[in-house]
């Protein structure tokens, strides 16, 4: 868990001191945003050019691991919650669905169908 450093842990504390960034997750963040809002064609200034280039580097790099580790953790949260809705939907029909066919059957044959000119049929008995 000390390596997820898409959070503050100890881990990315000493990514931060190595790198010499002042606060290397609100820099990253800016710059990812910035990167984002320039793909998306509605460009500003980019907020890593008032860095230090060696910081500026460490920023441009976290960025970058900020954005593909937060899809990463949404896409294992989807697959996760996915999951564990399609094993409760399985065990629910496991548990319920010959009961639940049967009323559905019988609540098919008890509604009456309309035959020709109006005619009511029982549906089939």
């Amino acid at each position: 868990m000390q390596f997820l450093v898409l959070v503050r842990t100890d881990v990315y504390l000493v990514l931060q001191d190595v790198a010499g960034a002042r606060n290397l997750h609100a820099d990253g963040v800016a710059y990812a945003r910035w990167w984002l809002r320039r793909a998306a064609r509605r460009p500003g200034r980019d907020p890593s050019l008032a860095l230090p280039a060696r910081e500026r580097r460490a920023v441009r790099w976290y960025a970058s691991l900020l954005v593909v580790g937060t899809a990463a953790c949404l896409a294992a949260a989807v697959a996760v919650l996915g999951g564990s809705w399609a094993v409760w939907c399985w065990a629910w029909w496991r548990r319920h669905g010959r009961r639940l066919r049967s009323t559905l059957r019988r609540a098919r044959r008890a509604v009456p169908v309309a035959g020709p000119a109006g005619h009511q049929s029982t549906g089939g008995r």
